[in-house]
């Protein structure tokens, strides 16, 4: 019996009749399975709360895309989890690094990450950092929508039929073949100083997956064979000059030899000397520059998803709610009463439940507590608590205050000025740099809703009226900058401004590391933005602070 046919049978088993047997359902359980295998209890990912088998088919367990699927259209199920409707409701339309990376409301991130460790590799490194970065360097729309590329040649040829008197595709089996045979699937690990053996060998599964063409082997050439380098952006410019190389001679060859079952030996011969090939070729690879197209649109996401209420001097009815004012909080918002933490139980605003559950919950606090199980067990017992009083009482939400520094108002003017609403801002449209009389620089966040407003309604952003401005970093752009004593061309993938990081990638790279530096180090690091054309050729922007052009060095 397969691993499918066993959890239907389980299913089937455990809930017989009382649960309908339908996708979704099952879905819920597999997923409630996983979650139980990763944790030793199945746990909510995000809150930690515990999920029992009797509560899983409640409203308030559901299931919930781990990356948007209004980002990624990604329905699968290694990209579904289970989640607490708190949870699920905080998180929205994010990421979790998005909605939880600065473990604020009493969400900790670090705790999520050790929750999904032991998730599925396909799955569990949707959780990280870098995820939506690298769902969008990797999967793209062709990879995640478009998944036949046959189809998709058939309609090029088609398209460029009408405007090219000759047309030739070549099948991407042979192109794997050719540029083995030709020894040029090394030349990036060359050009990059890696050797080829010592690569990771999940690429190697990926292209054998993909083509019987592309085995380990050593070539008459001497060259060590390896699949294709697909973490550098300019292995697409090899595949290009070898379909460039191939004429229908080769074509026609390839598929008698596969018509006569002897194609893995066919041998093709370069139009000229080998070793010249691979030498004009790296030459000519390795001063290719790949340009990026820069985001500076104001699309994105506005604002989060939850709507706060004002809480200041008009709204205080007693001592204690001046005491929480004078602590800088400054909103007030509803959440499940069985979702909060120990910390949010001291803000609720309705005296009574506030003062009945305290009184439930002394002693019981897991701040300061670094024993994992410990930590777990005093979670445990204050969800149950909290689980009894709101049955009890009947109560589904409840009124907490918060501090949110970045709170925007947004008005109903049709109705009052005084009808409003508060939200914390969304995505990161651009982050300005600014230098301060005194030589420091200082990084100045501009949201996506800000980006949006009316030139009337924009803020004032200098930070002091002598402030110069250096330059506004967006994510996608180029830049130069000094990195490990070393000049180097990155592209910004992440602007950190919670933490006062810009987050870059080496211009060529598709995965590998990426570093950050500061928003203070702009200036030491000498970063300077650049601009590259549709032809791979950098210029250096003018700025404001005078950099070496990059054609001198």
């Amino acid at each position: 019996m397969n691993a499918g046919a066993k959890d239907l049978a389980d299913f089937q088993s455990l809930y017989g009749a009382s649960v309908p047997n339908t996708y979704d359902n099952r879905l819920k359980y597999k997923l409630w399975k996983e979650l139980e295998m990763a944790n030793g209890m199945a746990v909510c990912p995000f809150s930690g709360a515990k999920i029992s088998r009797s509560r899983l088919f409640d409203h308030d367990v559901q299931i919930e895309h781990v990356l948007p699927r209004s980002k990624t259209m990604d329905d699968s199920p290694r990209n579904k989890t289970l989640s607490t409707l708190a949870a699920n409701q905080y998180k929205g339309g994010r990421s979790p690094y998005e909605a939880f990376g600065q473990s604020k409301d009493g969400y900790s991130y670090d705790s999520i990450l050790q929750r999904v460790e032991n998730f599925p590799r396909n799955k569990q490194w949707r959780f990280e950092p870098d995820a939506m970065t690298r769902f969008e360097d990797e999967a793209g729309f062709l990879d995640s929508q478009l998944q036949d590329t046959q189809y998709l040649s058939r309609i090029a040829q088609k398209y460029l039929a009408n405007i090219c008197e000759k047309v030739r595709v070549s099948p991407g089996r042979l192109t794997a073949k050719v540029r083995h045979q030709w020894g040029l699937g090394t030349l990036l690990d060359e050009i990059n100083g890696v050797v080829a053996e010592h690569k990771e060998a999940d690429a190697l599964a990926e292209d054998a997956a993909t083509t019987d063409a592309e085995t380990t082997e050593t070539p008459a050439s001497g060259h060590v064979h390896k699949s294709k380098n697909r973490d550098d952006h300019r292995h697409h410019a090899i595949d290009a000059l070898v379909v460039g190389l191939i004429d229908q001679s080769v074509i026609q060859r390839a598929a008698k030899a596969s018509a006569q079952d002897r194609y893995a030996k066919e041998i093709f011969e370069p139009p000229i000397p080998k070793e010249a090939l691979r030498q004009q070729a790296k030459e000519i690879i390795s001063r290719i520059v790949v340009a990026h197209r820069p985001d500076h649109g104001i699309g994105g996401v506005l604002h989060e998803g939850t709507n706060y209420g004002p809480f200041d001097a008009s709204h205080i009815a007693n001592a204690w709610e001046q005491e929480r004012l004078d602590e800088k909080y400054n909103v007030v918002y509803r959440k499940p009463l069985i979702s909060l933490t120990a910390e949010e139980v001291r803000v609720i605003r309705d005296t009574k439940i506030r003062t009945d559950l305290l009184g439930l919950l002394d002693g019981l606090s897991g701040k300061g507590v670094k024993n994992a199980a410990q930590k777990k067990s005093i979670g445990e017992a204050i969800g149950t608590i909290l689980v009894q009083y709101a049955e009890t009482q009947g109560i589904k939400n409840v009124r907490i205050l918060k501090k949110e520094n970045t709170a925007l108002a947004i008005y109903h003017p049709k109705v009052s000025l005084q009808h409003v609403k508060l939200v914390a801002p969304g995505d990161i449209h651009h982050v300005q740099f600014w230098e301060l009389p005194d030589g420091k620089v200082l990084g100045v966040g501009v949201s996506v809703f800000e980006a949006n407003q009316p030139k009337e309604k924009k803020k004032h952003t200098r930070p002091h009226p002598a402030a110069r401005l250096l330059m506004k970093l967006h994510k996608r752009d180029a830049i130069q900058l000094i990195h490990k004593g070393v000049l180097t061309v990155g592209i910004v993938k992440t602007l950190i401004v919670a933490g006062e990081q810009v987050q870059f990638q080496r211009l060529n790279e598709v995965k590998g590391e990426k570093p950050t530096f500061k928003f203070n180090a702009i200036l030491e690091k000498k970063v300077q933005k650049m601009h590259i054309n549709e032809i791979g050729k950098p210029f250096t922007v003018k700025l404001n602070h005078v950099l070496q052009d990059v054609s001198e060095k």
